[in-house]
C-alpha cells in the first residue's frame, strides 16, 4: 500500500534531487516570478514498487477560494525512482488537490530527462516544442562542434580581443543585470521580464552555489553575459544579455564557449541551451543548435491536469476565450512561454 507526503521549506531542501530546476531554492526564486502565489511544494508518492516526486507552486485565483498549480519556469514535471504505481500516485495528486481546493495543474516536463512520456497513462501530455543541447564530452575542441558561421562569429570576437571571464558562484549580479537590462530595453520587452530586486537577491544569495557567470570582457567592459545554472548533471544556460557594442563584436559567442569550456573541464557532459518561441521555427532556437548541430534537438513536452472539471469549467467561462490553460492564466503563461526568447 502506497501513501504520499507532502515536503516544504527545509525538508524539501534536503530531499535529492534530480536537476537544479527541481530545487526548493529555484522554486523560491522563481516563485517571485508569478503572481497570487500562496506557497511552493514538493509531493511525493511512494509505494512497495518505487517513488515518484513532484514540486509545484500554488497560486491563488483572484475573487476565487481556489488555487491552481504550477511547475516553475523552466523544466521540472514530477521524476520517479524504481517503478511506482502511477495511477495511484495520480489518486494521490488528485486527492492532494482536492483537498487545498486545486483546481488544475500546469506541469513543464524536462527534456534531457525525457520525464514526459512515462508519465502519459495518467496525464494528457502534449509536445511543445523542442530544446538544443550542447554535448560538452565529444571533442575537447569544443570550437570544431559548432557550425561554421557561429565559429566565425567566435574568431571575429577573438580577433577584436574581446576576452572570456568566468565567476563561480558569484556574490553580486550588477554586471549582469547591466547587460541584460540593456537587452530587454533593445527588444522592448515588458515590465515582466524586468525582474524585481527580490529576484536578483535570490540568484545571489539563496542560488549562489548554483550559479556560474561567463562575462565577454573587451577593454575591461562586460559587454555580454551568460548566467548558468548548476545543475547534478547539466550545466543550463539560463538567462543572457548583451549590448549593441556586443553584437557588433559578436561577444556573446565569447560568453557562450566560455562557460561550455567552463562545464566540460569540470565534469560536465552536457550543457542545455534551451528552445525558443514558435518551437521548431524559431529563429533562437536554430541558433542555439549551431553551438552543436550535430547533437540531436530534445522534445519539450506540457501536461495539463483538470483536478474538478465542475469548479474549472465555471472559471473557464468566466475568462476571455483562450487557447491557453488555464485561461484565467492567459496573460501569464504568453508571457512564460516568450521568455526565453526574449532573454537571448
Amino acid at each position: 500500500m502506497g501513501h504520499g507526503k507532502i515536503y516544504r521549506g527545509e525538508q524539501w531542501q534536503a530531499i535529492s534531487t534530480p536537476d537544479v530546476y527541481f530545487t526548493q531554492q529555484y522554486y523560491q526564486m522563481s516563485a517571485l516570478l508569478e503572481s497570487d502565489v500562496a506557497e511552493t511544494v514538493l509531493l511525493e508518492w511512494n509505494d512497495d514498487a518505487g517513488s515518484i516526486r513532484m514540486p509545484l507552486i500554488v497560486r491563488n485565483i483572484p475573487g476565487t477560494d481556489f488555487f491552481d498549480a504550477t511547475s516553475a519556469y523552466g523544466y521540472g514535471g514530477p521524476w520517479s525512482e524504481g517503478s511506482p504505481n502511477l495511477i495511484e500516485f495520480r489518486q494521490f495528486f488528485d486527492e492532494w488537490a482536492h483537498a487545498n481546493q486545486v483546481v488544475s495543474s500546469f506541469l513543464r516536463f524536462h527534456p534531457l530527462l525525457d520525464n514526459a512520456l512515462a508519465f502519459s497513462d495518467i496525464f494528457r501530455v502534449k509536445k511543445m516544442g523542442q530544446t538544443a543541447a550542447w554535448d560538452l564530452s565529444r571533442s575537447q575542441d569544443l570550437v570544431s562542434t559548432m557550425a561554421s558561421n557561429h565559429r566565425r562569429n567566435w574568431r571575429k570576437a577573438e580577433r577584436a580581443g574581446v576576452e572570456p571571464r568566468i565567476t563561480l558562484h558569484p556574490a553580486e549580479t550588477a554586471s549582469f543585470e547591466y547587460v541584460y537590462e540593456v537587452a530587454m530595453d533593445r527588444l522592448s520587452a515588458d515590465s515582466f521580464y524586468h525582474f524585481s530586486t527580490d529576484y536578483w537577491a535570490a540568484m545571489r544569495t539563496d542560488m549562489r552555489h548554483m550559479t556560474l557567470q561567463a562575462d565577454a570582457v573587451y577593454e575591461g567592459r562586460v559587454i555580454a553575459s551568460v548566467w548558468c545554472l548548476l545543475g547534478r548533471d547539466y550545466l543550463h544556460f539560463h538567462l543572457n544579455g548583451t549590448t549593441d557594442e556586443a553584437r557588433e563584436l559578436r561577444g556573446a559567442f565569447v560568453a557562450h564557449m566560455a562557460a561550455a569550456q567552463w562545464g566540460r573541464d569540470n565534469g560536465y557532459a552536457t550543457a542545455h541551451l534551451g528552445g525558443g518561441y514558435g518551437g521548431a521555427t524559431s529563429a533562437l532556437l536554430d541558433w542555439k543548435h549551431r553551438y552543436d548541430p550535430e547533437t540531436p534537438l530534445r522534445d519539450f513536452y506540457i501536461a495539463t491536469v483538470v483536478h474538478d472539471t465542475e469548479i474549472f469549467e465555471q472559471l473557464a467561462s468566466r475568462a476571455a476565450e483562450t487557447s491557453f490553460f488555464p485561461p484565467w492564466r492567459a496573460q501569464t503563461v504568453e508571457r512564460a512561454e516568450r521568455a526565453s526568447d526574449l532573454s537571448a
